[in-house]
């Protein structure tokens, strides 16, 4: 993409192509308001509302781990990195398009190595997250299989890990 700007901060890429660097948490604060990302144009010029905004968002987080994961394939960390892609709430805006609330949690758990794709059809707390990489970090969950099977056990975990209301 031509006069496309970069989203991705250099010392994330510099973070991500590092393999001497063990752990990187990368926080992306989209698709949160200002919507001001244009996916049609590739710049920060739109001037939309929420809807369309959170659509034009999205696309900029994808644009987004799409330069991370090439930059990370370019130099060679992608096949041995666990990667995690989340959020913190549900879309806010699913009432917008479909006129019904969707509490669903996008999440996506990528392993090393060249794994299968699976997908895990039981709702879960994400909460568990947290969990569930300490134990990939600790190799006691090497494989898609032992992730879904984790999860199978894991998935009613509801406790929050800070009390809302102390």
């Amino acid at each position: 993409m031509t006069g496309v700007q970069t989203c991705a901060l250099p010392i994330s890429r510099d973070a991500l192509a590092n393999p001497s660097i063990g752990f990187v948490l990368l926080h992306v604060p989209f698709p949160h308001p200002l919507h001001t990302y244009n996916r049609f144009t590739g710049r920060f010029d739109a001037k939309t509302g929420p809807v369309e905004g959170y659509a034009n968002s999205l696309a900029l987080s994808d644009r987004i781990l799409s330069e991370l994961r090439e930059e990370m394939e370019r130099n060679g960390t992608w096949e041995d990195a666990v990667v995690v892609l989340s959020a913190d709430h549900p879309n806010i805006f699913a009432p917008g398009y479909s006129a019904k609330s969707d509490q669903r949690v996008p999440f996506l758990l990528k392993l090393p190595g060249k794994q299968q794709p699976a997908v895990f059809p039981h709702r879960f707390n994400t909460i568990v997250t947290a969990e569930l990489l300490l134990n990939v970090l600790d190799g006691r969950i090497t494989n898609v299989e032992e992730a879904k099977a984790w999860l199978g056990q894991h998935r009613n975990n509801a406790e929050e890990p800070v009390p809302a209301n102390p």
